[in-house]
């Protein structure tokens, strides 16, 4: 009778995975000779079974949640809103296996933090691990730190990579779940601003840079995430960025364009029962053969115009943009776009130009069609009619646009202190109008000897404008001091 009660405590211990107090030495000994032989390896999701496999561990670990929600989280951590986070690269999971068994999964996400998670940090570029979770039978067994260990490499190689001293690394653990809490905090976590938030207690911790990036996973987030770039976050790809960067630019183009209509079109004669507006876009466009050979003057004038600014300016291609900022900080404005539009080019450089020209494409047309369109061709036929002579509308009209365009442009200067040894603002913003005015009128001539075509300006100034932000792209990418770059860009964006 002992015996069999013994034997149905034994079996309800096992099957409750509670070892009974006789028998826990026997079981720790045992426990010791099963873990040399056998074998742990962890390695990042590569399929879509490997991640159905960690899904299945979260759905047994982190109920109410099924299965299949959880692989959508894992697939896609962008697909659902995150109350703590913003979703800002490609996420990676990992699997540690014990002979052949997936026994614990964990989820490295790229983000920026959001309000709900901290009050002081918001839009701080962080590495966030979710969907740790180990197997009952594997816990207290080094399986979860193993997996903090490969989150910890990631963003020790994310730091690396960026070219700052160190990355965070944060979480969120439930008030009640004291043991992931007491594990965290043996690690290093720390709950900084206290409290818990929303249920929660976020904890951080910095791992610094590593000497050498290495990760499992080539397109996870130490290779894709740049905690630089995301000071200034925008989600989607680089030609995505560039659209919502050129979104205003476009809205003052549609201006442009209807003030251009509706000043221009009087002047405009088209053929029977051809509206005038229409007769007035194809003046400015002209037929297809005027188009490649105004695209091919465009493009010639703009590598002519490059070779004189460096002739003349004598650039130094080596010069380091953040020492560029520190002098000028008016255009750190400008230099943050351009980390939103090619996301530090963390893309491939073909994205990166193909975003930049589609950005400088858009922008470039809602000038000309401003600057040129309504501004030049307005003043031309009102000059022109006025005196009776094309030329001095012509002449009017063009050095009215250039100087328009070079005082507008200096409106980017701003905020600049005066200091002893540097420049003051007013001598900034002369000198940026001495460089810009020429820039103004080579295109404003552009147009008049084309026959008041827009494709030629068009094409010069979005040539110019996509390779000078290609290489303040390739610059910023390039600079030593990459923590003090993300301060002057933060600076730009708040």
């Amino acid at each position: 009778m002992i015996t069999r009660r013994l034997l149905v405590i034994a079996a309800t211990a096992r099957a409750l995975h509670v070892t009974p107090p006789g028998v826990r030495r026997r079981t720790r000994l045992a426990a010791a000779t099963v873990s040399t032989t056998t074998e742990r390896t962890l390695a990042v999701a590569s399929n879509r079974g490997d991640l159905r496999a960690a899904a299945e561990l979260c759905g047994v670990a982190f109920p109410p949640a099924s299965a299949d929600e959880h692989f959508r989280v894992l697939s896609d951590p962008a697909c659902l809103a995150n109350v703590f986070f913003d979703v800002r690269g490609r996420a990676s999971v990992a699997l540690l296996r014990e002979d052949g068994l997936s026994i614990g999964c964990a989820q490295v996400v790229p983000c920026a933090v959001r309000k709900e998670a901290s009050s002081s940090s918001i839009g701080k570029p962080v590495l966030w691990v979710q969907c740790l979770c180990v197997t009952p039978t594997s816990r207290r067994t080094g399986a979860a730190r193993a997996l903090m260990a490969w989150a910890e490499r990631e963003a020790s190689s994310a730091a690396q990579a960026s070219g700052v001293s160190d990355a965070e690394i944060w979480l969120a653990v439930q008030e009640a779940n004291n043991a992931a809490r007491s594990l965290y905090e043996g690690l290093g976590f720390t709950n900084d601003e206290g409290g818990l938030r929303l249920g929660h207690a976020v904890m951080r911790k910095s791992v610094p840079a590593a000497a050498a990036a290495v990760t499992g996973d080539p397109r996870g987030p130490a290779a894709s995430f740049d905690l630089v770039a995301a000071e200034t976050p925008s989600s989607g790809p680089p030609l995505d960025k560039a659209l919502q960067e050129a979104a205003p630019a476009g809205l003052v183009g549609v201006v442009a364009l209807l003030g251009a209509s509706a000043l221009v079109a009087p002047f405009c004669y088209g053929g029977l029962g051809e509206p005038a507006p229409l007769a007035m876009w194809k003046s400015w466009i002209g037929g297809p053969f005027s188009i490649i050979s105004d695209v091919a003057l465009g493009l010639v004038v703009a590598c002519g115009a490059e070779l004189a600014r460096k002739t003349l300016a004598n650039d130094d291609a080596d010069d380091d943009p953040v020492a560029a900022l520190e002098q000028n900080p008016s255009l750190a404005g400008q230099k943050a776009a351009l980390w939103r539009v090619t996301g530090a080019a963390t893309a491939s450089p073909a994205d990166a130009v193909t975003a930049i020209a589609a950005w400088q494409l858009l922008v470039a047309l809602s000038e000309e069609l401003y600057y040129r369109g309504l501004i030049q061709n307005g003043a031309y036929h009102a000059v022109g009619a006025a005196t009776g002579s094309g030329l001095v509308g012509d002449a009017v009209s063009l050095l009215g646009t250039s100087a328009l365009f070079a005082v507008a442009h200096a409106g980017f200067v701003q905020d600049v202190e005066d200091g002893e040894g540097e420049m003051s603002q007013s001598e900034i913003i002369q000198d940026w109008i001495v460089d810009v005015a020429p820039f103004g009128a080579m295109l404003a001539l552009e147009f008049a000897v084309t026959g008041h075509r827009i494709v030629a300006p068009l094409a010069t100034h979005t040539a110019l404008n996509t390779y000078w932000s290609a290489l303040d792209a390739a610059k910023l990418r390039a600079a030593p001091d990459r923590e003090r770059l993300a301060a002057l860009l933060g600076e730009a964006k708040s």
